[in-house]
């Protein structure tokens, strides 16, 4: 890492334009796109910065962005809702009725072959259910981006999507029993299966957890939409959790486009170069098929753990979660402003990822400080002298204010455009 010195700076962690890891049609592939060194800029120019990598191996990570887009982003909270509480309830309740009208139907029949038909029946309704849910959370994203659902709304419509992709998977429990009874009839339920875990997140887990009253109220969730895109974000723990959604990737009625389960993980990894170069792995990057759309690949790795979701039809990403290590994330790059009493150090992954910021005073100790980004939040950095933030995508403006300092420090980590 460059030590810059004189000026307030900010140097970022794995220096990159904003990368969109799904590339739609015509775009320019993450794994191609040109790298460049930004300058950051005070009162006075700063040196350019060099690139930082995650591990020697790995190039600069790419992810789900807006890619410059215009986009919505607000900061949200985990928060109870009894009418969401008493809704999941319901819909419970019903479910409940349903399996139970289908099993009577099922053990009313007089043959194998109109057991049968109830469970295709049974099977059907399920695989509709499964498109309005992926219609409702493409709703609940273009609205949001253009202002006509809050983020409180956004979130709590996440949540009962997740629920409600649970209670399929039940249902799924539910036939897969009736089938036992029948040794001439079978199902497969398998696929449907897999298509619904696409909304079984780590972050929507949190939010239905909040809702229902079983999880902890009150914790930050960065959310940033576009027409097509989503992305949420919060820091839980010592891990960073992402979550990006493109609706625009995903085709269902498109043709399939993979031949081999190989071809599968070479475009993952096309997406992904960063990711697919960490090593060692704990085990190789594994490759599952839904259906006739969607392919997932998952892959753990040093600094955590992703999942990608890829349409077989449009070879883009259409989701992706990553559960990030903070501690594998570079948090040494620290520089002396000129006209400041402390030392303000500060990474952060490309953009929109966590922004780590550490104060020192002029022995290096840390300085429990004050830390404010250009959207409000604020953070105190605590007896390490260190805070992670959640930061929106573009420009970021830090403010670190310490206790005895005459003035704040001020300083701007300027994104690069693509």
């Amino acid at each position: 890492m460059t030590r810059i010195p004189a000026t307030v700076v900010v140097a970022l962690l794995l220096l990159v334009s904003p990368v969109v890891a799904a590339t739609p049609a015509g775009g320019v592939d993450p794994a191609s796109a040109d790298g460049a060194t930004p300058s950051i800029e005070h009162e006075v120019a700063a040196p350019a910065v060099d690139a930082t990598s995650l591990t020697e191996s790995a190039g600069p990570i790419s992810w789900i962005t807006h890619d410059g887009q215009s986009s919505r982003g607000v900061a949200g909270e985990t928060a109870r809702s009894i009418g969401s509480t008493l809704g999941m309830a319901d819909r419970d309740l019903r479910a409940e009725l349903t399996e139970a009208r289908y099993e009577n139907r099922f053990e009313a029949g007089d043959t194998s072959a109109e057991r049968q038909a109830v469970l295709d029946e049974a099977l059907a309704d399920m695989e509709r259910r499964h498109d309005r849910l992926v219609e409702r959370e493409r709703e609940a994203i273009a609205e949001h981006a253009a202002g006509e659902r809050s983020t409180e709304a956004f979130l709590r419509e996440l949540a009962k999507i997740s629920a409600d992709a649970s209670a399929v998977e039940r249902r799924l429990d539910h036939l897969d029993r009736l089938a036992d009874r029948d040794a001439d009839v079978e199902i497969s339920t398998r696929n449907l299966r897999y298509a619904m875990s696409r909304f079984d997140t780590p972050i929507r887990n949190d939010l239905v957890a909040a809702t229902t009253a079983g999880g902890p109220v009150g914790e930050r969730i960065y959310v940033e939409t576009s027409e097509n895109t989503a992305v949420l974000s919060k820091i839980e723990g010592d891990q960073y959790l992402r979550e990006g959604i493109q609706t625009d990737q995903y085709d269902p009625d498109g043709t399939e486009q993979f031949q081999s389960r190989e071809e599968v993980l070479e475009t993952a990894g096309s997406h992904y170069p960063w990711l697919y170069s960490l090593a060692p792995n704990e085990r190789e990057p594994s490759s599952r098929t839904y259906g006739t759309t969607t392919r997932e690949t998952v892959n753990n790795h040093p600094a955590g753990s992703s999942r990608i979701f890829l349409d077989s039809s449009t070879k883009g990403v259409f989701l992706e979660y990553h559960t990030l290590d903070l501690a594998a994330l570079d948090q040494t790059a620290t520089v002396r402003p000129s006209d400041s009493e402390f030392t303000v150090g500060a990474n952060r992954v490309p953009n929109g990822g966590p922004l780590w910021v550490n104060v020192t005073d002029d022995g290096g100790d840390p300085i429990d400080a004050t830390v404010t980004i250009g959207d409000g939040h604020t953070a105190r950095t605590g007896d390490d002298g260190v805070a992670w933030l959640l930061a929106p995508e573009g420009d970021v403006t830090v403010t670190v204010s310490a206790p005895g300092a005459a003035e704040n420090a001020t300083v701007t980590v300027r994104a690069l455009s693509g």
